[in-house]
């Protein structure tokens, strides 16, 4: 230090040692920013970083363009005199004049902190810009800061266009990373302007592109939000395009999912609804065809809420071994061809329905219906049987005159010399009882069998036996038939001809099953499993002044700014967890904690918020160190490092910059640089009023993107299908016998 105040590198005599001189700045002025930046920074050290910039602004930066790196740096310190940042933007302005040196301007401008100094330098910048791009020179760099231009200035988003066309044109495509980054920025814009036009246009460039089976599903999720201004069609034309150009799995998972959202939350006309359900048909897609059938047009479903995809009924804990024989007693399972249907044989209330998308419970009642009459066939069997009247009589009489073949048989002398005396009632001279004593003598007893066998007599309803025990037996018979026959007419509309009719109504004689001792355990696993994607995030808040000195202080924060508050509200809807009226995705939070929830017909989100968590910070940390994604907002002028809540998650860092009383800064860090997502991206600025839904929007699609690049993350909704499928192979077909035994057997 002592070194550079004796040397002075303005003369000539010294220009030898510039070099050595400006490498010499650059590691002082790095130094005493991260003292500043420090948990006890000294005051002193910005006078020194301020002495040591007016030395750099003396220096030909055309000649010594390392220099560059030290001025980008001390611009960003806070606070900085007035004429320095002056001088600063002065000679950035002329080394953007300068071609040989403006392509390294371009490499630092996206370190500027602030819209002003931005701003400043754009005029210059983009005319920097559309040079380059007249001579085929850009670079990633350079599309970067054409991207953060262009969220401001139209001349800036002009170029990114004119960049696609022209290296479609040429057959000279852009790398995967610098594409992404126009993507994200045009994206941006389509969403803020609800721009119709910009939407066709980007689209039409991306389709015929390298990359457009990567590039065109990021695109699909970053728009995902135009639905809201009415851009419905062609978001559902820019998914079809993108199935169709797209290779990985688990994106044409998500593409499926995203059409499915739509079909289940808007109004779709109900032929693209069906031409919809025919294309997963055909892909042999049982889960996103069931979806749309099942869903399409009513969901959430009447009397569910939003945050239950499950029944709200519950199923009994099944622990002991009396209570598991009770529940396979009373329990019948059917198996249908997509779905598992089980209810109580003591109560016919419920019916559980599961299957690929979920479990419902269905209350059943019994409607008695009068039946509906055709007046048409009434009439004409009326008519009929009028015409008939004097066939019936003929009937009638014929009937009378019918002789009974017991009357062909021979009559000889009685056996007895004594009139017999009958009852005191009087029996047909023609009937059985009556002739039973004048048996022929000369009729052998074969013949007489089989003159019987052979009569198809039938015995008429009011003849009695002869003796008096005879009789009495009848009457007690005839007692018992009018009683059961009473019983009977009670049972009309009670339990059990309920469930007969309701197993005979549904055919499910031929469809029980039986089940294995385990399979309470394997239904109780199924109905856990859900197949919405589920998301925690971790929201921190970073106040100004000296809250941003250790994690100690910041996890000590119990109450955020209003700005803040606001913020966190848009973000989903407040929830205490273990209440009545949530049941929903907990994150693992305990009872009585509160958060932010969010959920759609795709996926459940809950963010852990720094001031809402209830213990000490090493509670707090535990919930908030084990979330993929971490979301900062700082309020403070210092920059936010990863290491100051060190964990081995945070595989996406998002902080937020309170730049203005209406603006954010959005810094990104990633671990995985192959994670690609939108639409925010590092050093755009967006209007606070925007922030809760594009950053909801953005952690979404970087947790679908982390959760892509691995392997062994199979998406929920397949593994709840492999659940089911197996669950459904346990359960055996029953013989008829058996089926009929076990739906009708009462329980002893």
């Amino acid at each position: 230090m002592r070194i550079i105040c004796l040397v002075d590198t303005t003369m000539s005599v010294w220009k030898h040692c510039q070099q050595s001189a400006v490498q010499t700045y650059g590691r002082t002025v790095d130094m005493l920013i991260r003292t500043c930046e420090g948990a006890q920074p000294i005051n002193a050290a910005n006078a020194l970083i301020h002495w040591l910039s007016i030395q750099v602004i003396r220096l030909d930066v055309a000649e010594q363009p390392h220099a560059l790196p030290i001025l980008f740096s001390i611009l960003n310190v806070q606070p900085l005199p007035l004429p320095v940042r002056v001088f600063i933007l002065h000679r950035i302005n002329e080394c953007l004049r300068t071609e040989e040196v403006a392509p390294l301007v371009l490499e630092h401008i996206p370190s500027i902190n602030t819209l002003e100094d931005m701003a400043i330098i754009s005029t210059e910048t983009i005319a920097t810009l559309q040079r380059l791009i007249k001579n085929q020179e850009f670079s990633a760099r350079a599309i970067r800061v054409a991207a953060l231009l262009s969220l401001n200035h139209p001349e800036a988003e002009k170029i990114l266009i004119s960049l696609l066309e022209m290296r479609c044109q040429s057959q000279q495509q852009l790398d995967q990373f610098s594409l992404s980054l126009c993507v994200n920025a045009l994206s941006l814009l389509i969403l803020e302007r609800a721009d119709a036009a910009l939407f066709d246009r980007l689209l039409h460039l991306l389709i015929n592109h390298q990359y457009a089976g990567r590039i065109l599903p990021t695109f699909c999720a970053n728009i995902g939000s135009v639905i809201r201004v009415g851009f419905h069609s062609q978001l559902v034309d820019a998914i079809q395009l993108a199935l169709s150009k797209a290779k990985n799995n688990n994106m044409l998972n998500d593409l499926k999912w995203q059409l499915c959202t739509i079909c289940a939350k808007e109004c779709i006309a109900l032929q693209w609804r069906e031409t919809l359900a025919e294309r997963f048909r055909t892909d042999k897609d049982n889960f996103f065809e069931g979806f749309v059938i099942r869903l399409s047009g009513q969901y959430p479903l009447p009397g569910f809420h939003i945050t239950q995809w499950n029944s709200l009924y519950s199923i009994p804990d099944i622990s002991s071994t009396t209570e598991k024989e009770e529940f396979d007693e009373c329990t019948t399972c059917i198996k249908t061809g997509s779905s598992i249907l089980s209810f109580g044989k003591e109560g016919l209330q419920l019916l559980w329905c599961r299957t690929t998308l979920g479990r419902y419970a269905y209350q059943m009642e019994v409607i008695e219906v009068e039946d509906e009459q055709n007046v048409s066939v009434d009439n004409w069997l009326h008519s009929l049987a009028n015409s008939n009247t004097s066939f019936q009589a003929t009937l009638t009489r014929f009937d009378d005159e019918i002789m009974d073949p017991f009357q062909e048989l021979p009559y000889p002398n009685p056996r007895y010399s004594t009139p017999i005396t009958l009852p005191s009632y009087h029996l047909p001279l023609s009937s059985f009882v009556h002739k039973a004593d004048l048996i022929p003598l000369n009729i052998s007893v074969p013949e007489m069998l089989q003159f019987i066998q052979s009569s198809t007599r039938v015995p008429e309803e009011d003849i009695t036996a002869l003796n008096g025990c005879d009789c009495v037996i009848s009457v007690k018979v005839n007692s018992e038939t009018n009683k059961q026959s009473n019983e009977a007419g009670n049972l009309k509309g009670s339990y059990a001809v309920d469930w007969r009719k309701f197993i005979a109504t549904f055919g499910f004689f031929e469809s029980a099953n039986d089940s294995p001792s385990n399979f309470h355990r394997e239904i109780r696993h199924l109905d856990s499993t859900v197949c919405r994607e589920v998301h925690k995030v971790a929201v921190i808040y970073v106040g100004g002044g000296s809250d941003l000195q250790d994690k100690h202080s910041i996890l000590s924060n119990n109450t955020g700014s209003e700005i803040f508050n606001k913020f966190v509200d848009r973000l989903g809807w407040p929830i205490q967890i273990g209440s009545s009226e949530f049941y929903g995705y907990t994150g693992g939070l305990s009872s009585g904690q509160m958060a932010i929830y969010y959920a759609s017909a795709s996926t459940e989100i809950i963010f852990h918020i720094s001031t809402l968590l209830l213990g000490d910070i090493t509670q707090r940390l535990k919930h908030l160190g084990n979330d993929e994604v971490h979301v900062v907002w700082s309020e403070s002028t210092k920059p936010y490092r990863r290491d100051m809540i060190a964990t081995r998650f945070c595989d996406v860092l998002i902080v937020l910059y309170l730049i203005s009383p209406v603006l954010l800064r959005i810094h990104i860090e990633v671990q995985d640089q192959r994670l690609q997502f939108g639409p925010l991206f590092d050093g755009a600025c967006i209007h606070i009023s925007q922030a809760s839904a594009l950053v909801r929007e953005t952690v979404l699609n970087a947790s679908h993107a982390y959760r892509n690049l691995r392997l062994e993350c199979d998406r929920p909704n397949k593994y709840r299908e492999k659940v089911f499928h197996n669950t459904k192979k346990m359960l055996k077909p029953l013989s008829l016998s058996s089926s009929i035994t076990r739906l009708l057997r009462p329980r002893m």
